[in-house]
């Protein structure tokens, strides 16, 4: 009399099962074309930044592995109180943060350029700055936890205003960010023109803030 019960059971439980692998197999696919895209956002982000930089290109069109793991990222010497607006760029690709950091040098702002949220954070902790351009994925902190963080820091340095520059551009992805705590999200590939409106825009919003 229970044979009944327990095959149904049984039935059932197969079904779930394979619903529930055919779910995974559907996630993985879509992780797949999730990477795959983010390999090409950058690609083309390099090439749009290189094209926008006024003179002779600097930079190589790809990264030398072994020139990548030996250089690290600088901190420019504090400029005068008063004298430009400091940038903090937190990206962990040598290729993307060296590119952007010429980038923006060239509009005028002060860069610091770090390779992860953990960094972000104490370069924050030491010194002004006018606005964050935060990647979303990095090591030992992403840029959500980083910016999450940032708003628990006490002072200016907590209301900061956060940009994400990043290659996510899924559904939701920008909400992620505006949960997060960020103020604006751009996705790459972004245009120079639009980088540099939003960056003297929160510039501008920082300023007020500290009014």
């Amino acid at each position: 009399m229970n044979e009944l019960p327990r095959d149904s059971m049984r039935l059932s439980l197969a079904a779930e099962l394979r619903e529930l692998r055919r779910s995974l197999a559907e996630l993985e696919a879509v992780e797949d074309a999730a990477r795959q895209r983010r390999r090409q956002l950058m690609e083309e982000l390099d090439g749009l930044i290189e094209r926008a930089q006024s003179g002779p290109a600097e930079l190589p069109q790809h990264e030398d592995p072994e020139q990548a793991s030996e250089e690290q990222p600088q901190e420019p010497a504090a400029p005068e109180p008063g004298q430009v607006a400091r940038i903090l760029i937190a990206e962990d690709s040598a290729t993307a943060g060296k590119l952007a950091r010429r980038l923006v040098e060239r509009m005028g702002f002060a860069v610091d350029w770090v390779r992860d949220g953990v960094e972000a954070l104490e370069s924050l902790e030491r010194r002004h700055y006018d606005v964050v351009l935060m990647d979303c994925k990095m090591p030992r902190m992403d840029g959500y936890q980083a910016t999450r963080a940032i708003r628990q820091l006490p002072g200016e340095a907590g209301s900061v205003p956060v940009i994400a520059l990043t290659a996510n551009n899924l559904e939701g992805d920008d909400l992620r960010c505006f949960v997060a705590g960020m103020d604006d999200y751009l996705a790459k590939p972004v245009h120079s023109g639009q980088l540099e409106d939003r960056l003297r825009h929160w510039v501008t919003e920082a300023a007020r803030r500290r009014a």
